[in-house]
């Protein structure tokens, strides 16, 4: 018979059960479910074709690498079954390179990718933050902005450096070059655009904006922290803001591996997750499963769930859209000043979000 899941053997058997987690619907629980080995692909496979700078997570991986670090932080610190599993690599789609992970051997329908424990998650109400970071939690400043609580504690962890349990996953995330390049919260200014263009931006640069609102918390934060010189400074918090927002899967919670998966199209979707519960009814693992067969070299893509809101709104969190056809239409209000008339194509010296929000505009706004 298939051998049981290396991370199921770990789990108490006694009062399991599967919680029917937000993002997806959930069919089983962990108990009796088992993992098919599948077929190891090798170079060459045509199911890398389009598969560009594979790295797969391997013990023989360059140590200076941070997606190797990460790795085995996974296998042997969340005892996540990774190595010779699955690869980071660089997937083209529609034209452009797009960095995400994919699958070595093939899997099919039900097949368990592994369990992540929850002393390996990052979440808000962790006992594990600091009292500066819990006090703050608790003000209106930080408590009516989702994430922010969770971007203190994130910021606070990656200040920390290799001191931190979570630093090889920390390193693995993408930072402010990364987001630099595309993400709105780093266009750094106006962009002079018309009035109501600029007005679509209001997320990240208007009033009451994503950037004030984490601000005003963060200054909560800095009157409760013993020493001001050794916290995270507010470029380093809004990154850790930036990341949460993009990466989390509640206003709650990250999850290793999992945050590094890619969305796309609903029919293109492959992975989904289920969270099991111990005997007392607490939140122990995060398991993904493949939602349907997946090919060896197939990118692995989770449902992020947000597809149903508005363009901008999706496109300001994540720094892109799933296309026209996947989003509720574009509302006349949206558009005002984003029309191809109004929004000349940047020079090409330009900063690159701004280049960024071009191409949104000529997508959703005609």
């Amino acid at each position: 018979g298939e051998p049981s899941h290396p991370c199921l053997q770990q789990l108490p058997v006694a009062g399991m059960v599967a919680w029917h987690a937000p993002l997806s619907l959930l069919r089983w629980s962990c108990v009796g479910a088992v993992v098919h080995a599948g077929t190891l692909a090798v170079a060459g496979d045509r199911g890398f074709a389009g598969v560009f700078d594979r790295q797969v997570c391997t013990r023989e991986a360059s140590s200076a690498s941070e997606w190797a670090g990460f790795c085995a932080w996974l296998e042997d610190s969340c005892h996540f079954p990774v190595m010779g599993r699955f690869f980071q690599g660089s997937f083209e789609r529609n034209g452009t390179s797009v960095r995400g992970v994919g699958s070595v051997h093939s899997m099919s329908k039900g097949d368990l990718l592994g369990c992540i424990p929850r002393s390996c998650l990052m979440y808000k109400s962790d006992k594990r933050r600091s009292a500066a970071a819990k006090g703050a939690a608790q003000h209106p400043s930080c408590g009516e902005q989702n994430g922010a609580s969770l971007a203190l504690y994130v910021a606070e962890e990656a200040r920390r450096g290799g001191e931190s349990s979570f630093a090889p996953w920390l390193r693995a995330l993408p930072g402010l070059e990364d987001y630099r390049k595309y993400h709105p919260a780093f266009v750094g200014r106006r962009l002079g655009l018309s009035l109501e263009a600029e007005d679509r931006w209001a997320l990240w640069q208007g009033p009451g904006n994503f950037t004030e609102s984490l601000r005003s918390c963060y200054d909560t934060y800095l009157e409760l922290v013993p020493d001001s010189a050794k916290a995270p400074t507010f470029e380093e918090t809004l990154l850790a803001f930036v990341q949460v927002l993009s990466r989390q899967f509640s206003t709650t919670t990250l999850i290793p591996f999992a945050d590094s998966l890619n969305t796309g199209p609903p029919a293109e979707l492959n992975v989904d997750y289920f969270v099991v519960k111990d005997d007392r009814g607490r939140k122990s693992h995060v398991c993904l499963e493949a939602s349907t067969d997946i090919g060896a070299g197939a990118e692995l893509l989770t449902d992020y769930e947000l597809s149903d809101r508005a363009p901008l709104e999706f496109f300001e969190m994540f720094g892109f859209t799933l296309g026209a056809a996947h989003h509720p239409p574009a509302s006349e209000n949206m558009c005002q000043g984003l029309s191809a008339s109004e929004f000349a194509q940047p020079a090409a010296d330009a900063g690159p979000v701004l280049r960024n929000y071009w191409h949104f505009a000529r997508e959703h706004c005609g």
